[in-house]
């Protein structure tokens, strides 16, 4: 059987499209690209954020989930890349999720410097 011209180019623009939409959400080249800090925190909208450490993490972030993608980090060159998400639940204001792109797929949560975020 022969397959038209016009199926032709159809597959191969949706491959071609699907390819560039791929590459935006994984890849998101229209957010913002912050670097680390020396210290391992970061600094995002004017506002530093480090990383929780308490223990009493579990209590504080069980109910906190990923809400929309807002930065990527530049780790200078190095492995894994992180992605920086909002935080949503209850007290979430001040906290973003950062993504690690590494084989277990970590989660680290990042508070607002400065700020008492539970009151």
């Amino acid at each position: 059987m022969k397959i038209s011209k016009v199926l032709k180019i159809s597959i191969i623009s949706l491959i071609c499209i699907s390819i560039i939409i791929f590459y935006i959400w994984r890849f998101s080249p229209f957010l913002p690209h912050i670097d680390r800090n020396e210290d391992s925190s970061f600094t995002y909208n004017n506002a530093t954020y480090t990383m929780y450490q308490g223990v009493d993490f579990l209590e504080r972030f069980r109910n906190i989930k990923r809400g929309k993608k807002v930065a990527i980090i530049n780790k200078k060159g190095e492995l894994p890349r992180c992605t920086v998400y909002e935080a949503q639940g209850d007290n979430s204001e001040n906290i973003l999720i950062v993504y690690e792109e590494i084989i277990m797929s970590i989660d680290t949560y990042y508070i607002q410097n400065n700020i008492n975020t539970f009151n």
